[in-house]
């Protein structure tokens, strides 16, 4: 099994991950045993080889895909202690069904790096409404597509770095495993006394 993490960068791990931009400065990661390509259709796609720390790895077609949406899961700048939502869908972007077999936040343990507590995980939006496990993952049909909720509620005005004067952003790590992989995406979220006003566009 392959780790691959996702923030903001072309990686090649089991696939070849192609990044586009997508609202807010959050981008579209495509991930594949076998697979991963955005805005085409994999079963047209001809076989594509890719490495990993000297593997060889061969795309071909009939495999199961992943695309997660947004990525990094970026909140920006919300007010202290009011929950924060956004959706993420997890879309089955192969020829094959995609088995999710657990979504969680990294804690700090086997090495990972800890999640800050102002993020939590949301199942209701799954099709069992729980945290999918190996003994019962959730299936999602090719072409089809599931979600699930991530909340921020930040518990305080985060600080400002000294040195380079940007804001220093609470960091969450989302996983979500398959068989094949285990995938990583980025969360952030900072608190604010008073939230970034929001555009109005009149037609």
């Amino acid at each position: 099994m392959r780790k691959l993490r996702i923030s903001g960068y072309v990686l090649t791990a089991l696939v070849s991950v192609f990044l586009g931009t997508g609202c807010g400065g959050g981008q579209d990661a495509d991930f594949s045993g076998a697979d991963a390509m955005k805005d085409q259709d994999v079963a047209d796609l001809p076989e594509v080889s890719s490495s990993n720390e000297g593997v060889a790895d061969t795309v071909k077609p009939g495999v199961p895909c992943i695309k997660v949406t947004p990525s990094p899961v970026d909140f920006g700048g919300r007010l202290i202690g009011q929950p924060a939502l956004i959706d993420v869908e997890i879309e089955s972007c192969g020829t094959a069904p995609l088995e999710v077999t657990d979504i969680f936040l990294q804690d700090g343990t086997g090495g990972t790096f800890p999640s800050s507590p102002d993020f939590l995980i949301d199942y209701a939006k799954l099709p069992a409404g729980v945290r999918p496990t190996v003994e019962k993952p959730v299936i999602v049909d090719a072409d089809d597509s599931v979600a699930f909720t991530m909340q921020c509620t930040p518990d305080q005005q985060n600080p400002m770095d000294p040195v380079t004067g940007q804001v220093l952003k609470d960091k969450g790590t989302i996983q979500i495993n398959t068989p094949d992989a285990e995938v990583e995406i980025e969360t952030l979220c900072f608190g604010v006394l008073l939230e970034c006003p929001q555009p109005i566009i009149v037609v």
